[in-house]
């Protein structure tokens, strides 16, 4: 798997492909990923039907299981529809859409 990480207004961005499976193209978070995931600090960039940016705090959102944090990885699944864009963790979900880059 291929990483970046680049910085932004001060703030790291992780900038992150996806791969794509069944539920959606899915993004593994560990190490660095995934402790900046937990304190919300910082942005995801996933190019794929445009360009996202969302803030990792609007992330944690659907990982509302404290518990996940203890685990290796966590991954979160990114869909793409002509309506909306979708981000899931397990059974939680939120609309991503206004994260979308202007073209």
């Amino acid at each position: 798997m291929e990483r970046y990480e680049a910085i932004v207004d001060d703030q790291k961005v992780y900038i992150r492909p996806g791969s794509q499976k069944p539920k959606g193209w899915q993004i593994t978070f560990r190490d660095r990923f995934l402790n900046s995931l937990q304190k919300g600090e910082g942005y995801l960039l996933v190019s794929r039907n445009g360009v996202l940016l969302i803030p990792l705090s609007e992330v944690r959102k659907v990982v509302k299981d404290k518990t996940a944090y203890q685990q290796n990885t966590i991954d979160i699944y990114i869909v793409f529809t002509t309506e909306k864009i979708t981000l899931s963790y397990k059974k939680n979900s939120i609309d991503v859409t206004v994260y979308k880059l202007r073209q």
